[in-house]
């Protein structure tokens, strides 16, 4: 059967349009903080947009898991190298959730000494990774005591390690904060909390030491070390000095590089406010921060200096611009040694008060991951496969949050309410201005090709499918709306399916919502269209950033097809049909919204509680169909009780 040829039979170049208007949001919501921020003057003022800064980028990781219990510092031996002393620990960041650490401490340690809390990137070995341990050496040979923690997912923690066959069952690293992070997105939070959280018990942890000044007390980090510097400044105002590395940039400039960034990196909503690199630089004014970066990063450098540049004003507002500065090193990703060394420099004259002159500087010895384990096996899974994992935090986070929800029907309202929020806040529906673009008969069937608006700049289209001899009356019949997994290029596979429907005397309209089908968005990047790191999930976390989701998008579109038919083509009733997976996700979503429609889902109501209640639930499922906060409102259960009426 005849489907759409490129550029909707060369009617509009859609490959693009979701891309666009996501990047045009984006610069717009970017423009207005600028515009905010250019009008602070006094200090009072700024502290006004710092106490937003902060509140925003709060809200939007979902607030900070509660800490109510003690840190249980286990020392686990220690291993000697000239000048310090290493110290291999776990500390309890929550019951039963454990981080996995080196304590790096000065043989000759002046009291109270300052420390620095070293966070890594996404490196696997984590804290064992050498370029990391020769930062944390440099750092204690020069009298800091430095604590230097596994992320989760890296290092001793991944939370996809089985014991018995020492493999790792979801990737480590990237694809693991990916795959825990959609999940946290459903709750509505981010996997960033939990980073942010194990980093603040860290500085309880130094806090805690009585070598430690608790009031000077650096970070840093590169990478996505980096992405946890930056946390820590948003919040944890007991930092006294900060060298986030290999991170900061420009938002408009990195999006534009069509990478996509780990979830842990994406503070769902702060882009909305108007947050961006430089904000996560002011926060600190007027402490002392450093920035490091790589002349050949992924991260272009062209963005680190805007963020700079824009953030040395507010600075000089506070008398504090020799608290500012930029350190560049020629040299691609990486915590290099040169940038090693101003790090270092840096604390010592801000925390030490010493001159470069008095530092001291030899060869790191590097140390074997193993050598430096905190675990028996390696892995915390490995010692004890009941400890805390992101699946269990965030399954115990759903069961507090559904018991706090009112009875059923109060429920339910609450629910289409904050749907039709999430669905039409901010939306800009158009006319339609539908076009007809094309019509072939094909033995007993004539198809119709139409494309119209949903939104000022985007575009809807779908195959109108009914029985020939086309002067039938359609109106009298009833109309399917079918959303295809594949969209429109589907209906060759589903043509019996068709048939059938069309000859029991249905129409139907086969749908493709933004970035579905023949509107699919170009390719960005070079991982595959809808796993890790791919143009989904790419164009997915910048809606994230906007506090928005394609999910929300595209149901508009849907619950904006329903018009469209209802005006163009004035059936007699109108049902939802959606194949099995994100789709049929979409299609109740809807049907919530609009209790006219009826709803058919060929596999039932999807089950969204397996998204959270399981350990390994369908990621691309997850992520396709993710509607923020969804889950935290309601079950499954809640779902098909709701649309019992609509289905059929």
């Amino acid at each position: 059967m005849q489907t759409f040829a490129p550029y909707l039979d060369g009617w509009y170049d859609v490959e693009i349009q979701l891309q666009m208007h996501l990047y045009n949001r984006y610069e717009q919501a970017l423009a207005e903080g600028n515009g905010r921020k250019d009008q602070i003057e006094t200090v009072a003022q700024f502290e006004q947009w710092r106490q937003h800064v902060r509140k925003a980028f709060l809200d939007g990781i979902g607030g900070l898991p509660q800490a109510n219990c003690p840190l249980e510092v286990d020392y686990r031996g220690e291993l000697h190298v000239e000048g310090c002393t290493i110290r291999k620990l776990l500390y309890q960041g929550l019951p039963g959730w454990y981080v996995t650490a080196n304590l790096y401490v000065p043989d000759e340690l002046a009291t109270p000494a300052p420390a620095v809390l070293f966070l890594c990137g996404h490196i696997p070995e984590a804290k064992a990774y050498g370029p990391y341990q020769n930062v944390c050496q440099h750092l204690v040979r020069n009298g800091f005591i430095v604590l230097a923690i596994d992320p989760l997912g890296q290092g001793e923690r991944l939370q996809y390690f089985d014991p018995e066959t020492g493999q790792e069952l979801i990737p480590g690293c990237t694809h693991e904060h990916c795959y825990e992070g959609v999940q946290c997105w459903w709750l509505g939070q981010s996997l960033a909390r939990y980073f942010l959280h194990d980093a603040m018990r860290g500085i309880d942890l130094l806090q805690s030491l009585p070598e430690v000044d608790p009031e000077r007390i650096g970070v840093t980090g590169c990478s996505g070390g980096g992405t946890q510097t930056t946390m820590m400044m948003l919040g944890d105002p007991r930092i006294a000095a900060a060298v986030p590395a290999t991170f900061i940039m420009h938002r408009r400039n990195y999006l534009w590089t069509g990478q996509a960034q780990d979830a842990e990196q994406i503070y769902p909503g702060t882009s909305a406010a108007g947050i961006d690199h430089d904000d996560y630089l002011t926060v600190m004014v007027p402490k002392p921060v450093m920035v490091g970066a790589v002349a050949y990063d992924l991260f272009p450098l062209e963005g680190v200096k805007y963020s700079l540049e824009r953030a040395r004003r507010i600075y000089e507002l506070f008398d504090a611009g020799d608290k500012l500065k930029l350190e560049v090193d020629r040299a691609r990703h990486e915590y290099t040694n040169n940038l090693a060394r101003a790090a270092t420099r840096w604390f010592c004259q801000h925390l030490q008060g010493k001159s470069t002159q008095q530092l001291t500087w030899q060869e790191s010895k590097l140390f074997a991951p193993e050598e430096l384990w905190a675990t028996e096996t390696g892995q915390l899974l490995g010692d004890d496969p009941a400890t805390t994992t992101v699946w269990r935090l965030n399954r115990g986070q759903r069961q507090q949050q559904l018991s706090e929800l009112p009875a059923d029907q109060q429920r339910l309202r609450q629910l289409r309410d904050w749907l039709s929020e999430q669905v039409n806040d901010g939306r800009r529906p158009v006319e339609f201005h539908p076009r007809a673009c094309g019509a072939t008969y094909e033995a007993d069937l004539h198809c119709q090709k139409y494309w119209w608006w949903s939104e000022q700049d985007i575009i809807n289209a779908g195959l109108h499918l009914r029985l020939h001899p086309a002067n039938d009356n359609p109106d009298s019949q009833p109309l399917t709306i079918a959303l295809f997994a594949g969209g429109t290029p589907d209906v060759s596979r589903r043509e019996s399916w068709i048939r059938q429907r069309c000859r029991a005397g249905q129409q139907l309209l086969v749908l493709d919502v933004r970035g579905w089908g023949a509107l699919l968005a170009r390719k960005l990047g070079p991982a595959d269209r809808d796993w890790y790191y791919g143009t989904h999930f790419k164009l997915l976390s910048e809606a994230v950033f906007l506090g928005d989701s394609l999910c929300a998008m595209r149901v508009f579109d849907l619950l904006r097809a329903i018009e469209f038919v209802q005006q163009e083509l004035t059936p007699a009733t109108v049902t939802l049909y959606a194949d099995a997976g994100a789709t049929a996700i979409y299609a109740t979503v809807a049907a919530l919204l609009d209790e006219s429609v009826g709803l058919e889902l060929p596999d039932g109501i999807p089950d969204l509680d397996s998204l959270v209640e399981d350990r390994f639930y369908r990621y691309q499922d997850g992520v396709r169909g993710v509607l923020p906060g969804l889950l935290a409102r309601c079950t499954a259960r809640d779902l098909a009780e709701a649309l019992a009426d609509q289905l059929t």
